[in-house]
């Protein structure tokens, strides 16, 4: 299992893409796996075979908007989590569970701090997920993560495991 982190200023863009067809139509039956709130109260609606992700980039846009101090010029914090091609196809639950590992091994959304960052999981395909962070608590405390990425990669090793 691979992570790949990556930063951005564009939560809605990156839904728009992530709900998509993909660039190529790779993109099959995006949803939502995980959250920092129940995944089916924040999955997208569908009409006309187009997600409206606008809502939940909202929601996942108000800390940024509520924080306390400087944002950070790239506030979003992405992961794309890669099984390898020999794994056997993971569940939408075993997803949740790796991906709720990553934001607590990360400290972007330890287990049991409701005050955390907002994050939420794609699946678009059977082989990987996407993270999506936004990088401000909902506290109103700004986050700069720190050695994530090596916190992404013990978590796809525990998952290996």
């Amino acid at each position: 299992m691979i992570g790949k982190v990556s930063r951005g200023r564009d939560v809605a863009g990156l839904l728009r893409y992530l709900f998509g067809p993909g660039r190529h139509n790779e993109h099959t039956r995006p949803h939502l796996v995980a959250g920092w709130d129940d995944p089916s109260a924040l999955e997208p609606i569908v009409s006309a075979g187009r997600a409206d992700t606008v809502p939940l980039a909202r929601l996942l846009e108000q800390p940024l908007r509520a924080a306390i101090g400087k944002i950070d010029d790239r506030p979003i914090w992405q992961c794309s989590v890669r099984a390898a091609p020999q794994d056997r196809v993971l569940s939408d639950q075993d997803w949740a569970e790796i991906v709720r590992d990553v934001v607590a091994r990360t400290g972007l959304a330890p287990e049991a701090d409701d005050d955390a960052c907002r994050w939420i999981a794609v699946r678009h395909a059977d082989d990987h997920v996407h993270i999506v962070v936004t990088l401000a608590r909902q506290d109103g405390r700004n986050v700069a993560p720190r050695n994530d990425y090596y916190r992404v990669g013990e978590a796809c090793r525990a998952a290996e495991q």
